[in-house]
């Protein structure tokens, strides 16, 4: 099991994954949200998984 996740990295930031169960993982949406640094909001800090109920549950469940 790796606990370093794996990157994808853009000239905006990293794109982040959801760890379940031991593993990174894609939320089940296959959506991200951006998060900006608030001092420089034309700055995108990373991507984040759009999580779902789905996503939610599997969490609980491991």
């Amino acid at each position: 099991m790796s606990m370093s996740p794996t990157l994808q990295s853009t000239e905006q930031g990293q794109t982040y994954q959801n760890f379940i169960a031991g593993e990174w993982r894609n939320s089940k949406s296959g959506t991200t949200f951006s998060s900006t640094n608030p001092a420089n909001t034309d700055e995108i800090v990373g991507y984040y998984q759009k999580s779902t109920v789905a996503d939610l549950d599997e969490a609980v469940a491991a």
